[in-house]
């Protein structure tokens, strides 16, 4: 297990962040567009096979960027993971009393640093295509330090060929005007092995939108 370090982000592009997505969980709730039932059909047994075949003895987890909350419920409901830790900008996504009645605990957090334990499960998906790339390498490396001994990060993103991004670096959203980054974390050998952590499967996800992820873990 690493050891996790405090790190010193910008917070005015993080509390800029945040007023934005809590203007789209106020405005949209749950029908936002990562939330329609033809997603969750394919990423709910994508991150569930996952975490079955890379830690199915997994205790604990932290859905980092819940959003609507629905990957921290499968983690505890359908996964049956004791400690479950969901993690966002703002909680006007999520439903309240599903997380009570699953006793998952939400920790406000503009950045790693805001969360405290180690886990054996870091799901991060849909998070880093939407900030910017400068701080991906930061994030993870404070993941890195949040692990128990064997434990995996599983990042998920779109992919650079995906309609949103259309090979480019950054584009903005049609849904939220938000910049939309490429995440070349997910493929940077290099990046990855200078944080001590390397890439034990990557692949993509094709439904109307392009997916890619990644499981990471300690080398």
């Amino acid at each position: 297990m690493h050891c996790k370090t405090v790190l010193v982000y910008s917070m005015e592009y993080f509390n800029q962040l945040r007023k934005s997505w809590e203007k789209t969980y106020t405005e949209h709730g749950s029908s936002v567009p990562w939330a329609k039932q033809e997603y969750l059909d394919v990423f709910v047994p994508t991150i569930s096979g996952l975490i079955k075949k890379y830690h199915p003895k997994a205790n604990s987890a932290l859905d980092y960027g819940t959003g609507t909350g629905q990957y921290a419920v499968l983690l505890k409901r359908e996964l049956g993971i004791y400690t479950v830790v969901a993690a966002d900008l703002t909680d006007k996504g999520i439903d309240k009393t599903l997380f009570e009645k699953h006793k998952i605990k939400f920790v406000c957090s503009d950045t790693p640093n805001d969360v405290s334990g180690t886990y054996d499960v870091i799901l991060c998906w849909g998070v880093f295509h939407c900030i910017e790339p400068k701080y991906h390498e930061q994030f993870l490396s404070q993941f890195a330090g949040m692990l128990n001994a064997g434990g995996v990060i599983i990042l998920g993103s779109f992919a650079p060929d995906d309609s949103h991004l259309a090979g480019q670096k950054v584009k903005k959203s049609t849904f939220s005007n938000r910049d939309i980054f490429h995440v070349k974390i997910i493929d940077d050998n290099n990046a990855l092995a200078a944080l001590g952590m390397k890439a034990i499967t990557r692949d993509n996800i094709g439904l109307k939108r392009t997916f890619r992820y990644a499981v990471i873990k300690a080398k």
